[in-house]
């Protein structure tokens, strides 16, 4: 029977155990936050048409567009008096 050895590592093994499991919390974490991220982004239209059963996307987009654009020639134009939207 022959006895296995190891080499001896270069860092404590209460090191390593530490390591790992600040690993996986982190690995927890990043799951966590991804399948929060993705609830969110699937409940955020349907929840403001339940709130505003008027509210139509493509207005909204279209709005949304002149406005960043009245701002951006007031910038570029240095128009102190904001455009009005």
């Amino acid at each position: 029977m022959q006895i296995l050895v190891y080499p001896k590592l270069p860092i404590e093994s209460k090191y390593i155990e530490i390591i790992l499991i600040a690993g996986i919390l982190y690995g927890n974490w990043l799951y966590i936050k991804k399948r929060r991220r993705e609830a969110e982004a699937t409940a955020g239209l349907p929840y403001i048409r339940q709130m505003d059963s008027a509210f139509d996307k493509q207005r909204f987009k279209d709005q949304s567009m002149d406005a960043v654009f009245k701002v951006q020639g007031t910038w570029v134009n240095r128009n102190p008096v904001f455009a009005t939207c």
